[in-house]
Formats: C-alpha cells, structure tokens, sequence
C-alpha cells in the first residue's frame, strides 16, 4: 500500500502466507530473507515463518504426534540394539573365558553364568587378575576396529548424506545394526570362539556407529522441526538415548 506523495509513504507491509513463500508487496516467488530493503528503500524485517503461521500456535495431537515421535521411536530402538551389542559382548568374553579356565574341574557346567566369587574359590586370585586382563585386552582389540571403521566410512558418509537426503544414510546405519546383531545371535548361540565378535565390531564401525547416526537424527530434527518445537524435540532425543541405555543394560544382564 502506497499514497500517491512518495515523500509520505509509510512502511512497506510484508506477508508471508502458510502455503506459499510469495511476497505480496514486491510479488517475488523467491523464498524471502530474515530481512531485506522495501521497494522504497526501508530495511524490512520478515517474520520468522513459524511465528507467522497460525496453526503452529495451535497445539493439537495429531500435530505434536508427526512432529516428534517418529524419529524418536527409531533413534530409541537403535541405542537399545547397540548398548546390547555392547553389554552383551562384554559379558560373553568373560563367561567364554572363565568357562575355558574352568573346564578341568569336573563338576563344572557350562549351564550356568559365572561371577567373580564363583570362579576365584575355584581358582584363584592371580588366576582372575590374568582373566580380567584378557577381557580388556579383547574390549581394546574390539573398540579400536569400530573407531578405524568408523572413522574412515563416517568421512564419506557424513558428505554424502548432503547430498542424497538423510534416510538413505539412516537406513544405512540400521542395515549395519542388523548385520552385528545377527553375527551375535551365531556366535552366542553356538558358542562361538570370542574372536568373532571382532568381524561383528568391523561390521558396526563399518555402518558409521553410534556417533554417525546421532548426527544424522540431530540433522533431521532441525531440518524439519519448527523454531519453536526444536528444543522440546531435542529433548526427546536425549531422553531416547538415556532410556535405551537403561533398558539394554536391563535386558543384557537379565
């Protein structure tokens, strides 16, 4: 809106639409800037475009269940299968161990999980100090793998995600979860030799890891989650990680 005396003409009005990113008052298709220069030379400051649309200020179900949930739910159940993997693998290295050690003593049985009183009044002291220090050599050997792995592939991956969209990558990440989790099913369930949790530890730092996938979801939630939503969103997230950590340990122990 303009008056014929341009020497009196007031502050250009700008509106921006919920279905389009036109500005009526210069008629531009292009999306507009946080800020810019009217037609009569005035600095112009656009609104934010969730301040200016009027349904973000309605919180309904529907709306809050698509905009956090989905995302969540998964980056839920991806921390509980790794914090498993991980648990689980420690455990295993010092029960398949301890039970090689144990195997002289005839009434021993491979039936029944061993803890640490258990395997010294059969042993002793020494004995468990040297088992010990072969399970964190085994957790040394197992972690250096994954970071090598990681490091390399998540150099590439990260890039590419840019490029491809984040699902691709994402749906990467959980093919690689897959594969370790099968490789531990064999090995524990036919009581496999313990350095075959090695291939299955090359198999997750190959699908990026922990680290890569949190990236990605931190991506995901801020390229589609309003200004105003993006810290209770990220909270969730948070709260994904805390509780798949929680649960895994449960389940792994029991």
């Amino acid at each position: 809106e303009s008056s014929s005396d341009t020497s009196q003409q007031p502050p250009t009005r700008v509106i921006i639409t919920t279905n389009t990113s036109r500005v009526s008052s210069r008629g531009s298709s292009r999306r507009p800037s946080l800020s810019s220069t009217g037609s009569s030379g005035q600095w112009v400051n656009y609104l934010p475009s969730d301040a200016a649309d009027p349904q973000l200020c309605q919180i309904s179900w529907v709306g809050f269940r698509r905009m956090i949930f989905p995302i969540e739910i998964f980056f839920f159940g991806f921390v509980f299968s790794v914090m498993y993997f991980s648990t689980l693998c420690q455990l295993y290295y010092f029960q398949h161990l301890a039970n090689d050690k144990l195997n002289f003593l005839p009434s021993h049985s491979n039936d029944f999980c061993i803890n640490q009183d258990y395997y010294v009044n059969h042993t002793s002291r020494s004995s468990f100090l040297h088992l010990q220090q072969r399970v964190n050599d085994l957790n040394m050997y197992s972690n250096i793998i994954f970071i090598i792995m990681s490091a390399m592939i998540t150099i590439f991956l990260g890039p590419l995600s840019d490029v491809v969209g984040r699902k691709p990558m994402i749906l990467y990440g959980v093919i690689g979860v897959l594969c370790i989790s099968i490789i531990q099913l064999v090995i524990v369930y036919w009581k496999l030799d313990v350095h075959y949790y090695l291939i299955a530890f090359g198999f997750y730092g190959a699908s990026g890891g922990f680290g890569f996938i949190l990236g990605l979801v931190g991506a995901v939630v801020v390229d589609i989650t309003p200004k105003r939503w993006l810290t209770v969103r990220l909270g969730f997230v948070e709260l994904s990680i805390t509780f798949g950590r929680i649960l895994s340990s449960v389940a792994a122990n029991n």
